[in-house]
């Protein structure tokens, strides 16, 4: 099991939060896009990994899990990006498997952890040129 570190976990959080190639882009419609911005939230900015996160919390299979993922992606996905999409979910999917493995291993350092993802994946969207000055 590969064990979830504060840096590794910015890392998870800046790949998810990325503004063409993450949860703003995949999981938000193109006509949603714009009041997805100027509505932005811990809940929105998050709410795929965090639906997925808490169905590990409810002691859901991993297949699961990445259902409640999958869910949330967009439905109007241009033919051009499918491949970099393939790529999104492959990503989320390693990163949803870490804190699944954690979570059956330890929930205390799961809700940790989890929570920090949460929260840091609201604060890349929001200032996304903090990954700029996280990675110097």
């Amino acid at each position: 099991m590969s064990e979830i570190t504060f840096e590794g976990l910015l890392k998870d959080a800046a790949l998810l939060a990325d503004k063409e190639k993450g949860i703003p882009h995949f999981c938000v419609e193109p006509e949603e896009r714009g009041k997805f911005w100027q509505n932005l939230s811990k809940h929105s900015a998050s709410k795929p990994i965090s639906q997925a996160l808490h169905a590990m919390m409810s002691n859901r299979s991993f297949d699961e899990v990445i259902e409640r993922f999958l869910r949330n992606l967009a439905v109007k996905i241009p033919e051009n990006e499918k491949e970099s999409l393939n790529k999104f979910v492959k990503n989320a999917k390693k990163i949803l498997k870490k804190y699944y493995e954690l979570r059956q291993k330890n929930v205390s350092e799961f809700l940790k952890a989890k929570n920090s993802l949460i929260s840091a994946i609201y604060i890349l969207t929001k200032y996304p040129n903090l990954k700029e000055v996280l990675y110097e």
